[in-house]
């Protein structure tokens, strides 16, 4: 997955995905959103979220006292006629050993 933006502006432009389901392995499906709207860009999103209050408040709690909070990609999911943002956290316990 892939969003675009034109150069230099911070709206979404576009999106392009490659499929990797049986038989549409590799074949690649595009959106090219109108010029007319306003779609958010990526990094615009993740200043949002960083900025709610309930959020932060929520990563400060987990990264603390030998946890680390490591913020994903953000991934922009069209569904239909809207577009759904993900970031996933991951929690990383500094102690932690794991063996093989």
């Amino acid at each position: 997955m892939l969003p675009f933006n034109p150069k230099k502006k911070d709206n979404l432009s576009a999106w392009m995905v490659a499929r990797s389901d049986g038989e549409f392995y590799g074949d690649c499906l595009s959106t090219v959103f109108r010029r007319t709207g306003s779609c958010t860009d990526r990094s615009q999103i993740v200043a949002r979220i960083n900025q709610d209050t309930e959020i932060s408040r929520q990563i400060s709690l987990w990264d603390q006292r030998g946890s680390q909070v490591i913020q994903g990609t953000l991934l922009v999911i069209p569904i239909e006629t809207s577009l759904i943002y993900v970031q996933p956290l991951y929690l990383r316990a500094e102690s932690a050993r794991y063996r093989n």
